[in-house]
């Protein structure tokens, strides 16, 4: 989905999903932001790794999102969350 050799803000998918996610006024009609649904896909080696990590310890389990793979707009936007809490 992303163009490698192409900066972010100069590729279409990101400049949609923006577009999609406010709301407009033309004229005295106004569209409310929609609903995005991501589809995580496998890479070519049916993989899932480019996007989640898993780590195991002793007692405990986890499951990691590496966003850094993603166009911002998504990774600014998961969960909904307008703010959300980081543990780094």
């Amino acid at each position: 989905m992303k163009t490698p050799c192409l900066l972010e803000e100069d590729q279409w998918i990101p400049w949609e999903i923006s577009y999609s996610l406010k709301e407009h006024t033309l004229g005295e009609r106004t569209s409310l932001s929609n609903a995005v649904l991501a589809v995580l896909i496998p890479d070519e080696r049916i993989s899932y790794e480019y996007l989640i990590k898993e780590d195991t310890y002793p007692n405990c389990h986890r499951r990691i999102l590496s966003t850094s793979t993603l166009f911002k707009i998504f990774s600014n936007n998961m969960f909904n969350i307008k703010k959300p809490i980081l543990n780094n």
